[in-house]
């Protein structure tokens, strides 16, 4: 796994590359199987991790909601505007992940489980550290105004 890693890394590392697709084990493995001490946040939509590449680069990867998930369509349409946005003030989207598997779920506690269809949706956007956005525009409206 350590060269398909490799692989993905590098095609990271061009910030004026395509966003590239991303296995969900690979944005799985950089982010400590999503784990709480990798969160940098979390919203209505979703919960964004960081993710640290094997350089040490550090990515954000949003991990959007399965009851939150849109449906294929609206998806591949909020991905398809996420990937003409290029411009040096606005975060870019680097990567992102759409896959589905199969999973056995325990139907409503009943002890009965069944076969269900588990998407995973994720996008991945360059990391930019320490504040928010809120907190950065903020900032800059204060020193407008002294």
């Amino acid at each position: 796994m350590a060269n398909s890693n490799d692989l993905w890394e590098k095609k990271l590392q061009d910030p004026s590359a395509t966003p590239v697709p991303l296995p969900f084990e690979f944005l799985k493995a950089i982010t400590c199987d999503f784990s709480s001490e990798q969160e940098l946040g979390r919203g209505e939509h979703g919960v964004v991790y960081k993710g640290v590449l094997p350089s040490g680069k550090i990515i954000a990867v949003k991990k959007l909601f399965q009851t939150h998930l849109m449906d294929d369509k609206k998806f591949q349409n909020e991905l398809s505007s996420l990937m003409g946005i290029k411009h040096q003030n606005v975060v870019q989207l680097i990567g992102y992940c759409a896959e589905t598997s199969f999973e056995m779920v325990n139907l409503q506690g009943s002890g009965k489980h069944i076969m269900d269809e588990i998407p995973k949706r994720l996008l991945c956007f360059e990391y930019v550290g320490n504040r928010s956005l809120h907190d950065y525009i903020s900032g800059k409206i204060r020193e407008t105004l002294e």
